[in-house]
């Protein structure tokens, strides 16, 4: 986060514009005393970019990523390693992006007093879930070893799995004493 005290977030693809703009108009309330300015990907032109793209854009201008995705898959795999290799800070925000702003706004509003001191301190990842409960922490090695953990118990349990042979259906079946016809030939 930057020196001068100010969180300033980097919404990312899977966020609307209206929580980047939401979150200003809040954080230019006076009487809340938040020291918050957003950014979205939209308005810098970083569409477009991966997600390793956009951490690192968010970490070398003092930025805190929010997204609402689970990073999964490859380019997930990826954004954990650059994570947990160079640092960054991200929020994911649960209930996706069709959520309205001000539910998600609320969520990081009403939790800031868990996550941004930890956020101040130290690269990671906050899950908020909700408005009520704890937040989730992670930190880099944390959040790179889930995925990890949890696509190996996954494939585990197929490679456990015994293959049963596929059954071909009766009526796919050539007649009883009779070859199949091969693509030359034709029946007459």
């Amino acid at each position: 986060m930057a020196s001068d005290d100010v969180t300033r977030f980097l919404t990312d693809e899977d966020v609307p514009v209206s929580w980047a703009r939401a979150i200003n108009h809040v954080a230019a309330l006076q009487e809340l005393n938040l020291n918050w300015e957003a950014t979205s990907i939209y308005d810098i032109d970083l569409t477009g970019k991966d997600d390793v793209e956009q951490l690192i854009f968010a970490r070398s201008n003092c930025m805190v990523l929010v997204t609402c995705d689970k990073y999964s898959g490859q380019g997930g795999q990826d954004l954990r390693a650059e994570l947990r290799d160079n640092g960054g800070k991200i929020i994911r925000i649960t209930g996706g992006p069709q959520q309205p702003p001000h539910v998600a706004i609320a969520k990081l509003m009403i939790r800031a007093e868990q996550w941004q001191p930890r956020l101040k301190n130290e690269d990671g990842v906050v899950i908020i879930t909700g408005v009520s409960g704890d937040i989730k922490f992670r930190t880099p090695e944390e959040f790179a070893g889930r995925l990890a953990r949890v696509e190996t118990q996954q494939l585990a349990r197929y490679e456990a799995s015994p293959v049963q042979p596929r059954q071909l259906s009766k009526q796919n079946e050539p007649p009883t004493g009779q070859l199949p016809l091969s693509p030359n030939e034709t029946e007459t």
